[in-house]
């Protein structure tokens, strides 16, 4: 049966949460270093101008969203989880459809 413009998401919400914490440049910018290596906050911080408080909050955003994980002195790393939703709703919405590159 075909999808109504505001029915909710199939992934039950979470893809939308995971997408709006990813509208803000600085958190596409930690997926990004989180995709590279597993880093601290005080790591982060150190890339680019951001405290590390504000580092640390991005970050327990991604943990609650199921982008990223907090280990043992707090090192964060990427979780696919949060990506995976992302590719398989690009896959779904551009099945039917070629892309070209200009």
């Amino acid at each position: 049966m075909p999808r109504k413009i505001g029915d909710p998401p199939r992934s039950g919400g979470r893809l939308g949460l995971v997408l709006a914490v990813l509208s803000y440049p600085a958190a596409r910018y930690l997926v990004k270093l989180l995709a590279e290596a597993p880093r601290t906050p005080n790591e982060l911080t150190e890339h680019f101008d951001i405290s590390r408080a504000q580092a640390k909050n991005i970050l327990e955003t991604f943990v609650k969203r199921g982008l990223a994980s907090r280990s043992e002195g707090d090192v964060y790393r990427i979780n696919n989880e949060g990506l995976i939703l992302i590719d398989h709703w690009l896959a779904e919405t551009l099945s039917d459809r070629q892309l070209s590159h200009p």
